[in-house]
């Protein structure tokens, strides 16, 4: 049996909208890095899809694994403001046949005007007999449920035309999707993730997952559900474990918080 473990995780890296956004300087990036890190380490996965990441990070990201980790990384900031990157990790275990990036803009359907998130990165990858596409992405943070579904529906009609063979069987989508309700402002953005599961499984729904009791610290940290493993049905077989990291640390002030305003989930697969 091959073992697949893979980490998704929004990570909030350095740029200047943090502290903006939430007016507390022990949110700053250089206060929360380390247990940043220290979360993607204990996860011992063999990939890691990392979100709002920054270029800068990147070769801490490569020094804390030795720097083995084949990097995916989006070429360059996809939006000036925030300067954030979307990043495919995968371990030297795992064989990497072929890479790439994209704008789901780029299938012609999806809103105008406000895409300025919605890119990914991607990997055909081989665990044991099987082909897999992995993507790794950040959609589109609107509160414009109905923007959402058109979102969904674009990046459907981009995952056929640009991977027909494996739409249906091989792939993997994971990432910051901004779907479902955001905790505190009672707001239902679905309409992404419930045209996604028109076409795909919701691994959190799949294993039956339950909101975490602390899945609002602080203000501060937002819904897992925010975040999101879709997979291709014909791979239902093979999923064996969905999980929703406790990432939490003590801070100066003895109060609780995430290093991040995501919480990191997992997802294993098995293949013979």
């Amino acid at each position: 049996m091959h073992s697949l473990k893979l980490l998704s995780y929004n990570v909030l890296a350095d740029h200047k909208g943090v502290i903006e956004r939430y007016k507390d300087p022990l949110v700053a990036w250089k206060y929360r890095k380390e247990k940043v890190f220290s979360v993607i380490k204990k996860a011992k996965a063999d990939v890691f899809g990392l979100q709002e990441f920054t270029a800068d990070n990147l070769g801490q990201f490569s020094r804390a694994f030795g720097g083995d980790y084949n990097i995916i990384a989006y070429p360059e900031s996809h939006e000036p403001y925030w300067g954030i990157i979307n990043v495919l990790a995968v371990s030297p275990r795992i064989t990497v046949e072929e890479q790439g990036w994209g704008k789901i803009e780029d299938n012609g359907t999806a809103m105008k005007g406000n895409n300025l998130w919605s890119t990914y990165v991607w990997a055909r990858v081989v665990v044991g007999e099987k082909r897999l596409i992995l993507i790794c992405t950040h959609l589109d943070p609107t509160m414009d449920q109905k923007h959402k579904k058109k979102e969904g529906a674009a990046l459907m009609g981009l995952l056929k035309k640009q991977f027909p063979e494996q739409y249906k069987d091989g792939i993997i989508l994971f990432g910051d999707m901004n779907t479902d309700i955001l905790p505190g402002r009672n707001v239902d953005v679905a309409g992404c993730g419930k045209e996604l599961s028109k076409y795909f499984i919701d691994a959190a729904g799949h294993f039956g997952n339950k909101q975490p009791t602390h899945a609002n610290w602080l203000g501060w940290a937002q819904s897992p559900q925010i975040d999101h493993f879709f997979v291709s049905p014909g791979l239902k077989p093979f999923l064996k474990n969905y999980s929703v990291m406790n990432s939490t640390y003590k801070r100066k002030d003895g109060k609780e918080q995430s290093p991040s305003d995501h919480f990191p989930i997992q997802l294993e697969l098995g293949f013979p």
